[in-house]
C-alpha cells in the first residue's frame, strides 16, 4: 500500500466562524487545510469563488472542478509556468443552484471566465475554461514588451513550441 499526502494546486480566501481565513484546495478541488499561512506555501490564489464556509474534507462546487485540475497539472508537468501565476479570479462565477437565473456566459459555454494574474505582469489574461500551459505560454509569447524584462526567457530559448510570431505594430504605423 502507498500512502501520500495532499498537494495544494491553489489557495482560496473563505469566511470561517465570521473571519477570512486562507484554505489550501487540492487538484480534485477539495479541501484540506484551513488556516495556513503565507510562509507554509508559495500557491497561486484563487479569488472570486463562492465557496460559502468549507470544512476539512469538503469538496468545492463541481464547476470549479476543472480550475483546480488544471492547475494540478500545470505544476505537474510545467512547475516553473506554474510558478509564474500569481492570482486567478473567476469573474462570473457559475450559479449556486439550480434555480438562480444563468448568466449569460454559462448559457454559451458553461465554463469559468477568469482572470489570470502572473508574477511577471502587470496585466491580467482573461481566459474561459481552465488556465494550463499552452495559455500560459502564449500569453508571455503574446504579451512579449508588458512582461517584466527576462521573465522567464530562458524557458522559451529552450522550447521548440513556443516558435510564434508576433507582430507589434505602433498605433498609426
Amino acid at each position: 500500500m502507498t500512502v501520500w499526502g495532499r498537494v495544494p494546486a491553489g489557495l482560496i480566501l473563505a469566511a470561517s466562524s465570521g473571519k477570512t481565513v486562507p484554505v489550501l484546495v487540492d487538484g480534485d478541488g477539495v479541501v484540506y487545510k484551513i488556516g495556513t499561512t503565507g510562509a507554509e506555501v508559495d500557491l497561486p490564489v484563487i479569488s472570486g469563488l463562492t465557496a460559502g464556509d468549507p470544512a476539512l474534507g469538503a469538496a468545492l462546487p463541481r464547476a470549479y472542478g476543472p480550475l483546480f485540475a488544471g492547475l494540478r497539472a500545470l505544476r505537474e508537468s510545467a512547475p516553473a509556468l506554474y510558478a509564474l501565476v500569481s492570482e486567478i479570479r473567476v469573474v462570473d462565477p457559475p450559479p449556486s443552484d439550480a434555480s438562480a437565473p444563468h448568466r449569460r456566459s454559462w448559457r454559451i459555454s458553461g465554463q469559468l471566465e477568469v482572470l489570470v494574474w502572473l508574477t511577471c505582469s502587470p496585466i491580467p489574461v482573461r481566459a474561459r475554461g481552465w488556465v494550463d500551459e499552452a495559455l500560459l505560454r502564449s500569453t508571455l509569447i503574446g504579451a512579449g514588451p508588458l512582461v517584466a524584462p527576462g521573465c522567464f526567457a530562458e524557458y522559451f530559448r529552450s522550447s521548440t513550441s513556443a516558435a510564434a510570431t508576433f507582430v507589434y505594430r505602433t498605433k498609426g504605423g
